[in-house]
This record gives structure tokens, C-alpha cells and sequence, in this order.
């Protein structure tokens, strides 16, 4: 019984040692977002879709970007 105090009591004493600080929160100036000539926000992530056929009975997929308007791959057979 007296063993399971004295771990008890090192077990507190232990974690009261322990500092526990808070760290300091980083301040984020307002960044001023990108606009077009007409106040409208323009898209910077590039807008992409698969799209898929079936050809000689084995369904294909192909990156198209709709951002640049080309093929970003080739069929891909999946």
C-alpha cells in the first residue's frame, strides 16, 4: 500500500515538473487575392476531368485540362 503511494505521489510530483508552455500564435498579414480586370476571381488550381471510352472492349481513361485546353495523358487502359 505504501509502495503504491509513493508511486503515485512521484507519478504527480513528475508531470508537475513537466513545463507545459503554451507556443506563441504566428500572425498572417491579409494577403490580397488575384482578381481580373472585371473584379471576378480567377481559378490558379488547373481544372482537370477524366474521361473514359471503351475501345476493342477495354474501357480507356484519358487526363483531359480544362484550364489549357490539351490531353495532359495518353488512353490508359484501366
Amino acid at each position: 500500500m505504501k509502495f503504491k503511494r509513493i508511486i503515485c505521489v512521484l507519478a504527480v510530483l513528475a508531470t508537475l515538473s513537466m513545463s507545459a508552455y503554451a507556443s506563441e500564435a504566428m500572425v498572417i498579414e491579409n494577403q490580397e487575392i488575384p482578381t481580373s480586370e472585371d473584379g471576378t476571381v480567377s481559378p490558379q488550381a488547373e481544372e482537370t476531368v477524366w474521361l473514359y471510352r471503351i475501345n476493342d472492349g477495354k474501357m480507356q481513361k484519358r487526363l483531359w485540362s480544362y484550364t489549357r485546353g490539351i490531353w495532359l495523358t495518353d488512353w490508359i487502359d484501366c
